[in-house]
């Protein structure tokens, strides 16, 4: 999801806590979704005991209960790393896999992949989370009431449509400041900034104890992907290049000899990581890394990459923010630049589709859906 500038965001969890009631004690939300989602519950419950609700209806909508919380879009996107470096590690051939001798070659050969990578595929988190491949749930403002397929229309009829009381269900939801879902009726979203949900809103302060607004709830409740995409990156390769030296501990090399005339092949030991990984993986070195994946994940819309690599160099010099590390200066510069452009995927991932071609890697530019968007894949 975005912010009203089109910064990609993740939610912030210090702002999450509980569900009750649910069917798992450990299901979150965002905590005025949780106080609203309270709330309903009550009132349907109380519906039921006024005779407003009919007893004989389904007790998903009676007796409400959270089936499904928050999914961390980070744990999410972790995951999906985790099966791009098994890509790059599976089709490495016998001559790379030989050249890998240390943790600056394996960060060459590595970026040289996640480069060709991101031309088909996101590598930054800020371009995973528009991709279609996260989902409402992963927002903090949603709460799933069942489990159920978006493309099982008898069950959404069953078990939601057809009930004597779905129509008091939808209107009991917009009274609590929730939407619901019409092509999955068991989710339940916040309704940002209505009056109903800004009843619950208010009760919570920022920092300095001013009330929550329009104009601050985004820096309050989430953060920007693209402070923490560089991080992302260094762990992936540093953790990468440590698994692999320890599943992978030696490589061979080869020489001919005259006097046989035979190859001979010697075999050594792989170092282990340096004292000082970032003596390798740099910052300078991540924010042109950077550089070059944000473009790729956008089709690359500019003419010429060379002027931008010294404007960004620029900005990582003189840190014009000081409450920012000179990398994040030069992300935040790098994202103000391509968060126009809309990442346009129609594919799920994670599998051998990393590796094949004929994917949708065309690029948009425009406006893209905020927190109420929902796709169709949740489970």
């Amino acid at each position: 999801m975005v912010d009203k500038t089109q910064n990609t965001i993740i939610p912030r969890p210090e702002q999450m806590r509980a569900i009750v009631p649910s069917i798992d004690p450990n299901l979150r939300a965002f905590n005025f979704v949780a106080d609203a989602f309270e709330a309903l519950v009550r009132h349907m419950q109380k519906g039921v005991i006024s005779g407003a609700l009919n007893r004989k209806g389904n007790l998903k909508l009676t007796d409400i209960q959270a089936h499904v919380g928050y999914r961390s879009s980070t744990d999410i996107y972790s995951r999906y790393l985790e099966q791009v470096y098994t890509a790059f590690i599976e089709n490495l051939s016998l001559k790379d896999y030989n050249e890998i001798t240390n943790l600056q070659t394996f960060a060459d050969k590595f970026t040289a992949y996640l480069r060709r990578l991101s031309l088909s595929l996101p590598v930054t988190q800020t371009s995973y989370q528009l991709s279609g491949i996260t989902n409402t749930l992963s927002s903090g403002l949603s709460i799933a009431i069942d489990i159920g397929q978006a493309q099982n229309d008898t069950y959404k009829y069953n078990n939601f449509i057809s009930d004597p009381n779905f129509q008091f269900y939808i209107k009991a939801a917009k009274k609590f400041g929730f939407t619901v879902n019409k092509n999955m009726p068991w989710i339940l979203t916040a309704d940002l900034f209505s009056d109903a949900i800004m009843k619950y809103l208010g009760n919570y302060r920022t920092s300095d104890y001013t009330f929550v607004t329009k104009d601050n709830f985004f820096d309050l409740y989430y953060n920007q992907t693209y402070l923490s995409d560089m991080e992302f990156l260094r762990s992936l390769i540093v953790n990468g290049y440590k698994q692999f030296a320890h599943n992978s501990p030696l490589y061979e090399t080869s020489h001919y000899s005259d006097k046989c005339e035979q190859f001979n092949f010697e075999s050594h030991l792989r170092p282990m990581l340096p004292a000082d990984p970032t003596e390798v993986v740099s910052d300078k070195f991540l924010v042109m890394l950077y550089l070059s994946l944000r473009s790729n994940e956008v089709n690359n819309p500019l003419s010429s990459l060379k002027t931008m690599r010294l404007d960004v160099a620029s900005v990582y010099q003189q840190q014009p923010d000081k409450s920012l590390t000179r990398a994040q200066n030069a992300a935040r510069y790098i994202n103000v630049v391509f968060r126009d452009y809309i990442y346009d995927i129609g594919y799920i991932l994670l599998n051998d589709t990393i590796r094949k071609e004929g994917v949708d890697n065309q690029a948009r530019t425009g406006n893209i859906s905020t927190a109420a968007a929902v796709t169709q894949q949740l489970y």
